[in-house]
């Protein structure tokens, strides 16, 4: 029984051996690094005709009608690969890990930059479902990279599900030490691919990241696409960790959730010591998060998803739905230590920190310093006729279904056009009935103007509360309230929606005792 398992072990082997030289014999034999090798067996990669012939050495990818083919266990050995030189590229790149055919590659392998620079990466409207250096990886190791004047551009009805400039999409992959220098996306679908539109993540590292880890990863690019979600280091992020990356500079324009790290954001995290310095345009759009969805919990303690010591520092322009500074919208998450400093433009619920706050979410020692409009005061100026009712706040517009807020801080004026039922508040629009309680405990607001039109509700701290979640918070003194064109009578009170008068010395004496940091201050 010995003798025949290893006699099978090796039939086995050897015609696994055989499918794989017959997939690398479909590349150029002549630039295959077979030989070219390091001490621990790694493939040393020093031109582009080397880079391309990975594809060739890929793990095996068998598709057939959507499902794994039952061939798709065969596959050639892991590779570890090590770039030995700076790289330029030629025009026209084909993504390593091509899985757009019913037969096509994931890479699994582990490529290591050693600190060298990557140029010229082109892709312009290739057929791939994954677009990028890299099409898909799955359990693959990217580090020590940098990626320079990369531009990838895609028009027209071809279907575009995943891009990014280093992978259009990744599972349970690490990606290490990064820099991306002078990105570029731009994707135009017409009509005919809206339903592709409408699944597609866009994103500057990866479109599509599930299950991984980032770590040290600096991206700038612009970013102006067709999608579903769209950020400037990811689109669309499930369950993945980010530790210490950010978007240096930059403009992500997005048809969709647009976000300056991240469009959307699901399951868990945690996300710690990020920063966003990108301007952020989306039909839906967070300076930092567009869209924040964490596992669903009925406490608001012991949050999955945990973002913290993070902020966003661009513009943020909403199109049609919630925007924020530093998200547009958050449900089961835990945000802590984090700030925004970019105005805000937006319609429905627009905050200088998060849009809409919802399902026990927990904000803890953050602040905004953004300037809040609603997009109808420039649009159609102030004391306009009837428009749809928003809810605009310095720090937050809208806050239900037991979400809180302690210790929060805004210093931008708040400022929206006329409406019926709008609410305008310094530092909360509405807070919401929905789902009660929702409370904002120990917060300031410093708001300079606050101003909405006759018809809408305008108060130094809270536009409206719907029930009363409002515990021992503050307004200063010099904050003018403004409906209507005139000044609003204020009545203070902790409790109230005017807010408590708060001096400066009264603030400093605050920011002392809980800590704040000196930038706080106005």
């Amino acid at each position: 029984m010995v003798i025949y398992m290893k006699i099978v072990r090796v039939i086995f082997t050897a015609l696994a051996v055989i499918l794989c030289h017959s997939i690398v014999y479909a590349a150029d034999m002549d630039s295959l690094p077979f030989e070219n090798k390091g001490p621990k067996g790694e493939i040393i990669i020093e031109n582009a005709a080397q880079l391309a012939s990975i594809q060739g050495l890929a793990t095996l990818y068998i598709e057939t009608g959507g499902k794994q083919g039952s061939l798709d266990f065969l596959v050639c050995p892991k590779k570890m690969y090590v770039l030995a030189a700076d790289i330029d590229l030629p025009a026209d790149w084909t993504p390593i890990g091509d899985a757009s055919s019913n037969v096509g590659f994931v890479f699994r392998g582990s490529f290591d930059g050693k600190g060298h620079t990557i140029r010229g990466l082109s892709i312009k409207n290739k057929p791939c479902a994954a677009q990028g250096l890299f099409g898909k990886v799955e359990g693959a190791s990217i580090s020590n990279l940098i990626l320079e004047d990369a531009v990838i551009l895609l028009e027209g009805p071809g279907y575009v599900e995943a891009v990014g400039l280093l992978a259009g999409e990744a599972k349970g992959s690490r990606f290490r030490n990064i820099s991306i220098i002078n990105g570029e996306i731009t994707v135009d679908s017409n009509e005919g691919a809206k339903e592709t539109t409408n699944k597609s993540a866009i994103g500057g590292l990866v479109g599509r990241i599930t299950d991984s880890m980032v770590d040290g990863v600096s991206v700038r690019v612009d970013i102006n696409v067709s999608a579903a979600k769209t950020g400037g280091l990811a689109g669309h992020a499930i369950d993945t960790r980010f530790y210490n990356s950010g978007i240096n500079e930059g403009n992500i324009i997005g048809s969709g959730i647009s976000g300056g790290f991240i469009g959307r954001l699901d399951g868990n995290g945690p996300v710690l010591g990020c920063h966003s310095s990108a301007n952020v345009t989306g039909s839906s759009a967070g300076g930092f998060i567009g869209q924040i969805f964490g596992p669903e919990i009925t406490t608001n303690a012991n949050h999955a998803l945990e973002i913290i010591n993070s902020k966003s520092m661009g513009k943020t322009i909403s199109t049609d739905g919630p925007a924020g500074g530093f998200a547009g919208e958050a449900s089961y998450a835990l945000i802590k230590d984090c700030a925004a400093y970019g105005d805000v433009r937006g319609t429905t619920a627009v905050g200088g920190f998060v849009g809409g706050l919802y399902d026990y979410s927990r904000v803890i020692s953050s602040y905004s310093k953004a300037e809040v409009r609603s997009q109808r005061a420039e649009g159609r100026g102030q004391g306009a006729e009837k428009t749809d009712g928003g809810a605009i706040g310095g720090f937050v517009g809208e806050i239900a279904w037991a979400a809180c807020i302690e210790f929060g801080y805004s210093s931008g004026a708040v400022i929206a056009g006329g409406g019926w039922d709008g609410a305008v508040g310094g530092f909360v629009g509405v807070i919401s009935s929905e789902g009660a309680p929702n409370t904002i405990t120990h917060s300031l607001s410093f708001a300079p103007w606050v101003v909405g039109g006759a018809k809408d509700y305008v108060h130094r701290f809270a536009g409206r509360a719907e029930h009363l979640g409002i515990n021992g918070c503050y307004a200063h003194l010099g904050s003018q309230v403004v409906k209507g064109g005139a000044l609003s009578h204020v009545l203070p009170s902790a409790y109230g929606l005017d807010g408590a008068d708060m001096s400066g010395a009264q603030v400093e004496d605050v920011a002392g005792r809980i800590g704040w940091k000196f930038d706080l201050l106005p």
